[in-house]
């Protein structure tokens, strides 16, 4: 989260805005025509590249440590999908940095999801409660869709190029991290279906007598 709040408000003062970045290549200049120098643009255009590199390299390191130290096995469905889905974030990271467009529709998606990653981090050890947690999960899920769907929108004005592999690893991610929201929700709703037969069940006798006495 802070790092998203670094680089945006970095080209919000230094650069041309957030749409520019949001939309650029590796190569885009985002520094004004106005500046001093070619040095000092240079200088500046060379910063905002080095945070987007550091920002992906340090996804991609995390979810490797993750994969290492992952008690991984294929008897248990989700960490199966877990494990599917740090190498799906390796690749979608290695993707973006060789990207020709899109860069800052991508980068903003993937740090926004570590934040996602992170709450259920929280969540899975006592430190958020269900509630903040599903309703903070679905939102990070469904804001990385839509940034993805900006990406694709993007990619009309390359003829697509192979913007589909990576519309295809994030549509994968987002659906395993909403799998175990879904699964809670299920579950809460299974245990309330016994509460509810039994506070019926428990009134069905009073009704009864109060019926009994009205005759």
């Amino acid at each position: 989260g802070l790092f998203i709040l670094i680089i945006l408000s970095s080209h919000l003062s230094f650069g041309r805005g957030i749409v520019p970045w949001l939309q650029s290549d590796w190569d885009t200049s985002f520094t004004a025509v106005h500046d001093d120098t070619v040095s000092s643009r240079n200088n500046v255009d060379l910063v905002f590249k080095a945070l987007d590199v550091i920002a992906m390299c340090g996804t991609i390191a995390f979810e490797m440590k993750d994969a290492i130290v992952d008690d991984f096995h294929f008897g248990s469905i989700e960490r199966v999908g877990i494990y599917i889905h740090h190498l799906s974030t390796i690749g979608a990271c290695l993707y973006i940095l060789n990207c020709r467009y899109g860069r800052g529709y991508m980068i903003l998606n993937g740090l926004q999801c570590l934040v996602g990653s992170a709450i259920y981090c929280l969540w899975s050890i006592g430190h958020i409660h269900t509630f903040l947690y599903c309703i903070a999960m679905t939102v990070s899920n469904l804001f990385g869709l839509w940034l993805c769907q900006q990406y694709y929108i993007l990619s009309k004005d390359y003829d697509y190029d192979d913007a589909f592999i990576f519309v295809l690893l994030v549509s994968f991610i987002c659906f395993i991290r909403q799998y175990p929201v879904m699964e809670v929700i299920v579950h809460q709703i299974l245990l309330l279906r016994p509460q509810q037969h039994q506070k019926t069940t428990m009134k069905s006798p009073s009704s009864m007598n109060a019926t009994k006495k009205l005759k």
